[in-house]
Formats: structure tokens, sequence, C-alpha cells
């Protein structure tokens, strides 16, 4: 059994709020739903993408510059409750 599989809620890792659920991860890529990626500053990232999300504050303005998926803009997704980064909202 993937691990995935197992879950039911995703939370945030500084707070536990609720961030998402189980039913709303898709995949953006063709490897699957989990993918990893390297930004301008040479840092990795896991992603795990998600079709509805909550407790998230959006923050700056929707920038296609150095954007992982190609046709999307990003904006950087922060925990509401207790401001923690938890990933990107991609947008077309």
């Amino acid at each position: 059994m993937l691990m995935m599989d197992k879950l039911g809620y995703l939370c945030c890792r500084r707070c536990g709020i609720v961030i998402g659920e189980r039913k709303d991860i898709f995949s953006m890529i063709a490897e699957g739903p989990i993918g990893t990626f390297v930004n301008s500053g040479g840092y990795n990232h896991e992603l795990l993408t998600l079709r509805n999300s909550q407790s998230l504050s959006i923050i700056g303005q929707p920038s296609s510059e150095f954007c992982w998926f190609q046709g999307y803009r990003w904006q950087i997704a922060i925990c509401s409750r207790c401001g923690g980064h938890i990933g990107w909202l991609y947008t077309i």
C-alpha cells in the first residue's frame, strides 16, 4: 500500500491545522502526484499538488518567472494560522 493511500488529511507541519484532503491530490506531471523540483537558488522542493485547499494565505502577485509548470503562474502559500511556508498556488 502506498503511503498516500493511508492519508486522510494533510496538515501544517508547524501547527497541525488541516490544509487539504487526500481526495484532492492530483498529478500535474506524468511521473505522478509527487515530484521533486529545484528552484533557481539550488534548493530541492518535493511537491504534492491539490485541487482544493484551506487555511492558507496567498502572498504576492502571480509570477511566471522560474515556474516549474509551463503556462502557469505561482504565488507563495503560507499557513493562515502560524505563517509557516506551505508551498505555492499555481494559476493559469
